[in-house]
């Protein structure tokens, strides 16, 4: 097994790049591994305080019930739309760049990306178009600009 063992922010840390021990910990174990403190402020940050950023009983109870609607078929139906959305942000990107040829252009990609999953998501998840990456005007689409 390769390995490589370190202190960061006053914590020891060991990182694994086994091909058998990834698999125990991300698919069978996963629960007895909790996630850097860094790691989860960075999640937090990009996606929220759902899934991907809880531990324990809160991720095994979110999980639960969101599982049935990610199997192999649903996601392979999801595919387009994320990357229907995913076209759209990036040419966005492209209009703030050529737009502005006096400076180089600065994106805020974390806000660009909570945006363009909420619409994917909204549209894959309960067909309904949030309209963020367009500014739209929507309740939802308000309140999360603000929250984002």
């Amino acid at each position: 097994m390769l390995s490589l063992g370190l202190k960061f922010e006053q914590e020891n840390r060991l990182l694994l790049m086994d091909p058998k021990a990834l698999p125990h910990i991300f698919y069978n174990s996963g629960y007895h591994y909790s996630k850097p403190t860094g790691i989860r402020v960075i999640l937090g940050t990009v996606s929220g305080l759902g899934l991907f950023h809880a531990e324990g009983e809160d991720h095994r109870r979110q999980r639960k019930i969101v599982l049935p609607g990610f199997g192999s078929h649903e996601l392979r139906t999801f595919v387009p739309i994320f990357c229907s959305y995913a076209s759209r942000m990036t040419a966005y990107w492209g209009r703030i760049i050529a737009a502005d040829n006096s400076e180089p252009a600065v994106i805020e990609v974390t806000s660009w990306i909570t945006r363009a999953l909420l619409d994917a998501t909204g549209e894959a998840a309960f067909d309904y178009q949030f309209g963020s990456l367009d500014n739209s005007e929507t309740e939802l689409a308000k309140v999360y600009a603000h929250m984002a």
